[in-house]
């Protein structure tokens, strides 16, 4: 499975769920909406911070951390002796 699709299914699970939940304390308290609304709000924050961990972690693993960084040096340029004449003058 695709990693964006893992991590949809996850969102849409958090979703549901706190909806679910919320949808049953209304029932059990006997309140309208309040439940509801408050799990949902809730859980949008909490939806965010699991899915951007889990997405951090399956790209960590996907991409291996880098290796020390050689230093990379241009190509020595040599300036030209100026007692050294060319052909073309």
């Amino acid at each position: 499975m695709g990693l964006a699709l893992q991590i949809g299914c996850l969102a849409v699970v958090i979703a549901v769920g706190s909806l679910l939940i919320g949808l049953w304390l209304d029932q059990m308290t006997g309140a309208k909406r309040t439940w509801v609304l408050l799990c949902v709000a809730v859980g949008v924050p909490i939806n965010l911070f699991v899915v951007l961990r889990v997405t951090q972690f399956m790209v960590a693993r996907i991409i291996p951390p880098d290796k020390p960084k050689t230093e990379l040096r241009p190509p020595s340029v040599e300036t030209p002796d100026p007692s050294v004449k060319d052909d073309l003058e």
